[in-house]
């Protein structure tokens, strides 16, 4: 029988262990069914031969934290990122504002506080100056505040009656007046449902076009929140029917949503299923809104805010876990992480083991004790090493030097044996992997050695690799099936421009993914 094809002349590290690596591959029905030397691969009769070329080839690289459609629309509509004050925003706004059509929103993201000159967001009566008739939303570059005007604000139904669960959550004037400034669940609660959505092939275009992307950087496995879209797993099951998916998908879904099917963690294939149940527990730190055990530096007399009381938590982690579900929380505070360390504690059986697993998301800050405590259970953290991107900027102002120089502890944490995935949090940062994995590395933000974080947290190159390749692959429950290239797996794998292992490492974010590909078959070449 021949098999499908043979890939051969390449340099490729299995990610088994360090320093292994193997010539060539054998593929059939999108399965590695063979490794070894170029001789040996091409004596299997084969369909295909593919000449690597002597090129570095790696496991496709997964993001085990990302918000694809958020992303996707990111790509879209305006990028506030360069605005170093609210006059440059205003400008950026009325220049968008003639495309609006009747019934559409004006929005755009990725706004920077601490880049802003006058130190605060705009308000509404700010952004009404560019229109008051059109509404307007802005949102920050970590997702956790917006701003609106006058008549998205109407729309949304806040106004100075408006009492969100957490006071501090909707800004106001003086005079009791909301003033556009919302912030954490607000958003997803009441503004977001309200914002007219494109149709269902609008989306489906929009983001294929955009998982083409994601491709093209090498990523074959993406876990998403599916509650980010309008559709939810609709999107990516219509998407499946007509176009096919350029990347295997994971939809993380929300406890508030009825699950009267009795669906639970890994339903569904390779290609497309279902992920964790997903829970939100503080804020961002450039927002001071991460539950902290000590008092910001900046500003001072606080440390955030969380969502859920310790029992609140324990009892929705307790019922997800006991309903067959693996548990992921968002959770960056050193004061959130410990309370869902400890609901985790309180809800892990023994007797289930690994098998059903708990996820921490982000880890940014942790106590002294944390890092001893979770290596007692199955729990699993995503780090998302390219924030240092924007910590570089309000780490040491918002924490002072010692905690910001405690953020993202990933060395320690993979020396006592915790498992340590990555990812980008995309939009908030870029979905290019490699930013990642150079940023892990430096522990500087990408082309800038001014600021050094967290220095002695800093690890090699292949532990970097192993956060998007093995390790996420456990995050995902599919060890067993991704992450390494070995017989038996997936044939999910990358062709790059250079060996990343043999170069500066801050040259790392220049490499360019020539082939990728996805059960076997090229879903992306570069021309």
């Amino acid at each position: 029988m021949k098999i499908d094809r043979v890939y051969y002349n390449g340099v490729i590290r299995t990610m088994v262990s360090e320093g292994d690596t193997v010539e060539a591959l054998a593929v059939h029905n999108g399965t590695i069914v063979a490794a070894g030397t170029s001789k040996e691969m091409r004596a299997i009769d084969a369909c295909e031969y593919v000449d690597l070329q002597g090129r570095s080839v790696l496991p496709g690289f997964a993001d085990t934290h990302m918000h694809l459609f958020h992303d996707c629309m990111g790509r879209i509509t305006p990028n506030l990122s360069g605005c170093h004050s609210i006059p440059e925003i205003l400008s950026l706004l009325e220049q968008r504002k003639g495309s609006i059509k009747p019934g559409q929103w004006l929005t755009a993201e990725n706004m920077h506080l601490e880049f802003l000159k006058e130190g605060r967001f705009p308000n509404c009566d700010e952004l009404d100056s560019v229109s008051s008739e059109i509404p307007i939303c802005i949102g920050s570059f970590c997702h956790h505040v917006h701003v609106l005007n006058s008549a998205a604000l109407a729309l949304a139904g806040i106004d100075a009656s408006f009492q969100p669960m957490v006071a501090d959550h909707v800004g106001r004037f003086d005079d009791g007046r909301p003033d556009g400034v919302v912030r954490e669940v607000v958003y997803p609660e009441h503004v977001d449902p309200v914002i007219p959505r494109m149709s269902l092939q609008e989306c489906v275009d929009a983001v294929h076009e955009h998982l083409q992307y994601c491709s093209s950087l090498g990523l074959t496995q993406l876990e998403v929140n599916q509650e980010d879209g309008p559709f939810g797993a609709r999107l990516y099951t219509e998407m499946r029917r007509q176009k096919g998916l350029p990347c295997h998908l994971t939809l993380n879904w929300y406890p508030e949503y009825p699950n009267v099917r009795g669906l639970v963690t890994g339903f569904g294939d390779d290609d497309l299923k279902l992920g964790a149940i997903k829970m939100l527990t503080d804020g961002g730190i450039g927002s001071a809104g991460a539950l902290m055990l000590e008092d910001y530096e900046n500003p001072v007399g606080t440390r955030g805010e969380c969502n859920y009381t310790q029992e609140e938590l324990d009892e929705l982690v307790k019922t997800a876990y006991d309903a067959g579900h693996d548990v992921s929380i968002h959770a960056i505070g050193d004061a959130a992480n410990d309370m869902v360390l400890t609901a985790f504690e309180r809800a892990y059986d023994p007797a289930v083991g690994d098998a059903r697993r708990f996820y921490f998301v982000h880890a940014t800050l942790v106590s002294d004790t944390f890092i001893e405590r979770a290596a007692k259970i199955p729990c699993v953290i995503a780090i998302q090493p390219v924030w240092l991107e924007n910590f570089v900027n309000f780490g040491e102002l918002r924490l002072g030097k010692e905690r910001a120089n405690r953020l993202f502890q990933i060395k320690d944490m993979m020396d006592a044996g915790l498992i340590v995935a990555g990812g980008t949090d995309a939009p908030v940062c870029t979905v290019n992997p490699f930013y990642g994995v150079e940023c892990a590395v430096t522990r500087q933000a990408v082309g800038r050695d001014d600021v050094t974080l967290g220095a002695d947290q800093a690890i090699s190159v292949y532990r970097a690799v192993e956060m998007v390749t093995k390790n996420a692959a456990y995050w995902c429950s599919e060890e067993h099936r991704k992450g390494t290239l070995e017989v038996g797996k997936l044939a999910d794998f990358i062709v790059l421009d250079r060996d990343i292992f043999a170069i500066d490492p801050k040259l790392i974010h220049e490499t360019q993914v020539q082939l990728t590909v996805l059960n076997g078959d090229v879903v992306f070449e570069r021309a």
